[in-house]
């Protein structure tokens, strides 16, 4: 085995400057990239560590971590539309299988021809109050994965079990955050205040010049002779009406209630969705930290260990 290895490194360390110079390169780059990557992982970990959960009735603004349940915000429901399931967010990818024959040998593979994700806002629910997810750009880890296939780029229902054989050209892979799931969420936590700044003489001027470009139903309403002008009487009651309807919008909307709303970080802290508890993810990500250590190192050794083998031969 070692012999093998030292014959695969004085082949490699044999090779023209310029094939020699790119692998260098290629294994550098590798070798600061899984650094990189892990270093963010384990620092994502420290962050979920240390991260207290806070309750929506009583939560500070900025980041933090918040636990509830998934539910839905009053209107239209939130449809999966792959499986045409409610849920509070989806994922989907459908695949054809592709058949190539390149140098006498068959190949197959599957290629994607469609891949969306929800941008849906939905409402999480502690108990003490609940908040507005806006899930764009989130990291969301979902409480079920399915994949099965079809005879056709239109999916039929899932099936009701794991399928262990695959039939069918064509392939379909869904995740979903379900309505009530329990979910851990990290991300910018604010508070949108009911109580708005209004400018009642802007909002006058610019209804009266949406009235005024509809001249039939403003003569409808304010030509008060009916002789298809409006007189400067008339225009004055144009005025004292538009007055009257801005301040009655004014007033329904400062009644309005606060709202909180969580969403990405302005920095590069992670936003996060998990339906998996923090000390999972938190796991996950050490686990994840340290295996690409763990390959950085082993790549920095190669990378030394070729170098070292050039420089003998030279």
């Amino acid at each position: 085995m070692l012999d093998q290895l030292d014959a695969q490194f004085t082949t490699a360390a044999a090779l023209p400057d310029a094939q020699f110079y790119g692998v260098v390169a290629v294994l550098l780059l590798a070798t600061l990239g899984a650094l990189y990557f892990g270093l963010r992982a384990l620092t994502h970990a420290r962050w979920i560590a240390d991260l207290p959960t806070s309750r929506i009735a009583s939560a500070a603004q900025g980041y933090l971590e918040l636990e509830g349940n998934a539910d839905l915000l009053p209107g239209p429901q939130i449809i999966s539309p792959l499986s045409h399931t409610p849920c509070a967010w989806w994922w989907f990818r459908i695949e054809k299988k592709v058949t190539r024959y390149r140098n006498g040998r068959r190949e197959t593979r599957w290629q994607t021809l469609d891949h969306r994700q929800s941008d849906e806002l939905f409402l999480l629910r502690d108990g003490s109050g609940e908040c507005i997810v806006d899930p764009d750009g989130a990291q969301v880890i979902p409480s079920l994965k399915r994949r099965w296939t079809g005879p056709s780029r239109h999916p039929g229902p899932p099936p009701a079990k794991r399928q262990w054989l695959s039939f069918g050209n064509y392939r379909f892979t869904e995740q979903l955050l379900q309505l009530g799931d329990a979910v851990c969420a990290l991300g910018y936590f604010r508070t949108q205040h009911g109580v708005q700044d209004f400018d009642e003489r802007s909002d006058v001027r610019q209804l009266l010049a949406k009235w005024k470009a509809d001249k039939a139903g403003l003569l409808q309403r304010f030509d008060a002779d009916g002789d298809g002008e409006i007189s400067v009487e008339e225009w004055h009651s144009a005025r004292q009406e538009a007055l009257k309807t801005v301040r009655q919008q004014h007033v329904e909307q400062a009644v309005t209630p606060d709202f909180n709303v969580l969403g990405a970080p302005p920095d590069r802290r992670p936003f996060l969705l998990s339906a998996v508890p923090q000390a999972q993810i938190q796991g996950r990500k050490q686990w994840q930290g340290w295996g690409l250590a763990g390959v950085s190192i082993a790549l920095f050794t190669v990378l030394a260990t070729l170098i070292q083998t050039r420089l003998a031969m030279a």
